[in-house]
Formats: C-alpha cells, structure tokens, sequence
C-alpha cells in the first residue's frame, strides 16, 4: 500500500467518525431519531422549498424510490407537507411544515455547537486552510458530475 492510500485510509476513518459525531441527537415525542439522509431532505426543502420528489432524488444524487421512502416517512412524522403544484396540479411539491422549519432552526444551533467544538483543535489559519481545501474537494467532485 502507498503512503497515500494509506493517508486515504486514516482519512475514510477520520471522515466517518466525524459523520457519526454529527448525526442527528434529538427524538420527537414518539419517534424514532432522524437519519442524516432525513436531515439532508428537510434542509434541502428549507433550502429549496416546492421541490418533488424527483428533484430531490436528483439533489440528494440517490434514487427516486429511496427518495419516495424517505419522503413517506417524513410526511408521516408531520415534517413534510405534500401540495398539488401550482405549475402542473398533476404534479405533487414537498415543503416543510411549521414544525419542521421550527425543528430546523433548533437542530442548526445543536449542529452549530457541535462543530464549533469539532473545529476547537484547529486555530484560525489550520481552520481556514481546511475550509479551502474542502472546497476546493468539492469543486472538484461537483465538476466531474
């Protein structure tokens, strides 16, 4: 193995030890925790708003029925509403609920928090040399696409 799969490894480690560190820590009354992939629906719906499923399928790059699971599940929880579309009634949008977008509010400053205590190792230059070349990662992966 080269050093720099090697390097790729510790990173993979680093990379999903972070990811679980941020997970979701907040259960509703009577429901379950809700998965990183639910939390990427809803802020994409916060972000977006009126989107269907298809497009956030396409967003989130995952299939349109895993999109439709998670959807269902969310809708159930009372996080996403379902409307007919205004463009094409034919067509179903997705939008977050009152609740939903008041949930997100208190979710962001528990993920806020989190990372400010994440990034606490790292001083202010380590930290912006980090925020550069992540994004500099994910030009590069978006340019691919």
């Amino acid at each position: 193995m080269t050093a720099r799969s090697e390097k790729i490894e510790e990173l993979m480690i680093a990379l999903h030890a972070m990811r679980r560190s941020l997970e979701y820590p907040g259960i509703s009354p009577g429901k379950q925790a809700m998965t990183v992939s639910q939390w990427a629906v809803l802020s994409l719906l916060a972000r977006k708003g009126g989107l269907t499923v298809k497009d956030v399928a396409a967003d989130l790059r995952i299939s349109s029925s895993a999109a439709t699971q998670m959807i269902d599940v969310l809708v159930k929880s009372g996080y996403i509403l379902r409307t007919a579309s205004k463009k094409d009634r034919r067509s179903v949008e997705l939008n977050l609920s009152v609740a939903a977008q008041r949930h997100l509010s208190r979710m962001k400053k528990i993920l806020m928090h989190r990372l400010l205590g994440i990034f606490s190792v790292l001083d202010d230059a380590e930290f912006s040399h980090y925020v550069a070349l992540s994004k500099k990662i994910v030009q590069s992966i978006t340019a691919k696409q």
